[in-house]
């Protein structure tokens, strides 16, 4: 599975109330990969796709310092501005099929920018933390995007 196929699970199932844009550039770092406008908040997504490992979630293409920056200021709870880390997971065994979503709040996004693996947080940790959400479908996903979270 790749962001591309990410990106396209998310446009098939996407509800006419959510308006997403896929965004490229290379004049800056950082920029999230994705700007949506939502029924209750607009914001940004960065995409990854991750495989659960033995004690840690492997992530295609690890999350940049400057991604995380990113996430960061463009996330304000005083107005409606929501940007998220969207992990979509799949087995090992079943590469093919998204097996659960990871909806990330800016702050889990900093901590997996660790340049160090040894401090980024456990599977477990991640899990158990306030930080994400798991999510089973995309409708799932995109209705707690479309809602602010």
């Amino acid at each position: 599975m790749t962001e591309q196929g990410l990106w396209s699970t998310l446009t098939r199932h996407c509800p006419n109330e959510l308006r997403m844009n896929r965004i490229e550039t290379g004049i800056m770092l950082g920029v999230s990969d994705i700007e949506y406008v939502g029924a209750k908040a607009n914001g940004w997504l960065e995409l990854k796709v991750g495989v659960i490992g033995h004690t840690h979630l492997r992530l295609g293409h690890e999350v940049t310092r400057e991604q995380a920056i990113w996430l960061l200021e463009h996330n304000r709870r005083t107005i409606p501005l929501r940007s998220w880390l969207l992990v979509g997971i799949h087995a090992p065994c079943a590469p093919r099929r998204w097996q659960q979503f990871l909806l990330g709040t800016p702050s889990m996004a900093a901590l997996l920018a660790m340049p160090k693996p040894k401090d980024r947080p456990t599977w477990a940790e991640l899990r158990g933390s306030k930080l994400v959400r798991l999510y089973r479908t995309t409708s799932e996903v995109l209705q707690a995007i479309n809602q602010g979270g």
